[in-house]
């Protein structure tokens, strides 16, 4: 997963936060959207963005599916 948009509630990080858990996702979050999920959750592999992690990179680069979720990149 990747995370990301403003207009996020508590309640709908939360729900995000349970929907990783139940399918064993990892989650990134998008530059300046770190705070969308906790941190030290096992499920969090690190942001996307300026200066990202040079082996999450790769990881992205090697994923054969990317689900991003953003309230809004919708609009």
């Amino acid at each position: 997963m990747l995370l990301g948009g403003t207009g996020w509630t508590e309640a709908a990080c939360e729900d995000m936060r349970r929907f990783v858990e139940a399918n064993h996702l990892p989650v990134a979050c998008a530059f300046r959207y770190q705070d969308l999920f906790d941190k030290p959750h096992p499920n969090y592999v690190g942001d996307v963005g300026i200066a990202v992690n040079p082996k999450l990179a790769q990881r992205v680069r090697d994923a054969d599916l990317i689900l991003p979720s953003a309230r809004g990149w919708a609009r």
